[in-house]
């Protein structure tokens, strides 16, 4: 999955350039005309050490076709590990705003969040409905809603 547009300081990934998740990849400019189709993107490229610290910082360039999001994979360590190893952040899918470490929900908050979707479905709280059956269908949780 790509992000629809790009923006100067956007956070990216380019497997061409490192497959490391760790390393990080910072839209500096835009290079050419912005009439071309997929124009030259120069990126800022750091390396950091265990501890955080730059030890590599150089400049790359990719096409605007090669620029993907950072990837979502879950490590160890939470999101303060994350963020130690320059990782993007991982918001919560229960819409609470707390970082993961790369999953989609903090430990209990997909069961919160099936909660709540059950609830709107049942009619307990306010909420849009169809947006909420499109939800628990997509997430295998319809078998809940029967009990």
């Amino acid at each position: 999955m790509t992000t629809e547009e790009w923006f100067v300081g956007d956070r990216v990934y380019v497997p061409r350039i490192s497959p490391d998740e760790g390393i990080e990849l910072k839209i500096l400019k835009f290079a050419g005309d912005e009439d071309e189709e997929d124009p030259i993107v120069d990126l800022l490229f750091r390396e950091r050490d265990h501890k955080g610290l730059i030890i590599r910082e150089c400049f790359r360039s990719a096409r605007l076709s090669e620029l993907e999001d950072p990837p979502r994979r879950p490590i160890r360590g939470g999101p303060l590990e994350r963020a130690r190893r320059n990782m993007a952040p991982v918001k919560c899918g229960c819409g609470c705003g707390r970082e993961t470490s790369g999953t989609e929900f903090r430990q209990g908050h997909d069961a919160k969040r099936k909660s709540y979707l059950l609830k709107v479905a049942r009619g307990q709280e306010e909420g849009n409905i169809s947006l909420v059956m499109e939800e628990l269908e997509r997430r295998g949780w319809m078998k809940f809603l029967k009990k």
